[in-house]
């Protein structure tokens, strides 16, 4: 089997990387190891032009160098394990960009991640994963 790590943090070498080591660790003596990192990456938001719905060629038709080599490994992973840190009650905007991605063109090609294995990690310190309009202390 063939394991993916895909680090959303901005920090190389930080708690998210660790964590995903971590976990590839585990997977190791199953499966393959392979790890991205988005750190300095350019991969932009979904535009929802549904281009890959009409297409249905198992691709992004955005022309961000970036996405598509994470993508394709993606693909070709049997385990998908994605982590982040949350800063504002959200996976970074990165990680949120690919998984939309990735999502989409999945869900326009017949759902191909549905049968793959997969797992978030999230890295929170103090209050990072609730939601600030709701558990908000200003003007209390």
């Amino acid at each position: 089997m063939h394991a993916i790590a895909i680090c959303g943090s901005p920090r190389k070498q930080g708690n998210t990387e660790t964590l995903l080591q971590r976990c590839l660790d585990r997977l190791e003596d199953r499966a393959c190891r392979a790890s991205f990192y988005l750190a300095g990456q350019d991969i932009k938001g979904c535009r929802a032009c549904a281009i890959c719905n009409r297409l249905k060629d198992k691709t992004c038709n955005q022309k961000d160098d970036d996405f598509h080599p994470v993508f394709e490994k993606m693909q070709q992973a049997d385990i998908i394990v994605v982590g982040s840190p949350v800063y504002f009650g959200s996976a970074t905007p990165e990680m949120v960009a690919l998984l939309d991605r990735a999502g989409y063109v999945s869900r326009a090609n017949g759902n191909f991640f549905s049968r793959k294995i997969g797992g978030p990690l999230a890295v929170a310190r103090r209050r990072g994963t609730t939601s600030p309009s709701r558990n908000s202390s200003c003007g209390s």
